[in-house]
Order: structure tokens, then sequence, then C-alpha cells
């Protein structure tokens, strides 16, 4: 996709596969949202909420960020399949956190 704009098709450069012999497979829309995206900010945000040094954190507040772009740079994804994935990430986060205090009331209820 966009050759004229400097995007390379890695995959027909480093293998010998052609954009023919998948073309029957493949699905433009198909990456959206990113689920890369959605996972990189899920492992980020987790990763960084129990790590201890302030170093790690950071990095780790990085890596979704990373991945972003690294998923754009190679072609694999739009921004706006970012952006869903993104949302997909918030949308799940709500839902396992909706209502923590309940949980807690709960789980010592049974215990």
């Amino acid at each position: 996709m966009f050759p004229e704009w400097g995007f390379t098709d890695t995959l027909a450069e480093l293998s010998g596969v052609n954009q023919q012999s998948v073309a029957f497979a493949a699905n433009p829309y198909a990456a959206m949202p990113s689920l890369h995206a959605a996972d990189a900010l899920i492992v980020g945000i987790v990763l960084a909420s129990v790590c201890r040094s302030r170093v790690a954190k950071v990095l780790w507040l990085l890596w979704p960020a990373w991945v972003w772009f690294s998923v754009m740079a190679t072609g694999n994804h739009f921004w706006l399949d970012i952006v869903g994935g993104i949302v997909v990430a918030v949308i799940a986060g709500l839902i396992v956190y909706r209502n923590p205090l309940r949980r807690r009331r709960t789980a010592t209820a049974t215990t």
C-alpha cells in the first residue's frame, strides 16, 4: 500500500511471498481495531503499575507509544486502527475495573 509515499511491503521484500499469492486471503479492513495497540496499552499500564523503579515505570509507559509507532511505520496499521485499539483497551479496562469496591466486598464476604 502506498509505495509512492515510501511504504514498502516487508513480506514481499524479505520472503519469496508476493502480493498475488496472498491476495485471496488479504483483508485491509481486518486490522481494525489494532489489537497490538490495545495489548500494548494494557501491558504498559499494568507493568508500569507493578514496577518499583522509576526508570522501569517510564519505560513501560513508553511501550505503547513505541508499539503504535512501529505498527504504523511498518505499514501494518493506519492511525485510525491504533485509535480503535486504544478505545478497545479503555472499554476493557472500564469493564474489568468498573466497581472495585463492590468486588472487594464480595470477595471478603465469600471468604
